[in-house]
C-alpha cells in the first residue's frame, strides 16, 4: 500500500523570515512530496483445535502421503 503525502514548505534565513513584510525577502515556499510505503506480512498457521502438535502432523501425512521425518 502506497501513499504520497505533499506540502508546503517555507524555508529561510532564521528570525528574519518570521519579521512580517520583511520575511517575504529573506524566506521562500517549497513544496514537498513524500512517498510512504506500508508492507503487510501474512504469516499462516495451522490450528490443532487443542491436539497434540505430533498427532496432527501424523494424521496430514496419512491423508497426503508424506513422511512427517
Amino acid at each position: 500500500m502506497r501513499k504520497n503525502e505533499k506540502f508546503a514548505v517555507v524555508r529561510g534565513v532564521p528570525i528574519l523570515k518570521d519579521i512580517p513584510i520583511l520575511g517575504y525577502l529573506f524566506s521562500s515556499e517549497d513544496t514537498e512530496q513524500r512517498a510512504v510505503e506500508t508492507i503487510f506480512i501474512l504469516t499462516p498457521t495451522l490450528s490443532t483445535g487443542g491436539r497434540p502438535t505430533t498427532d496432527v502432523a501424523e494424521e496430514l501425512s496419512r491423508k497426503h502421503g508424506t513422511s512427517t521425518e
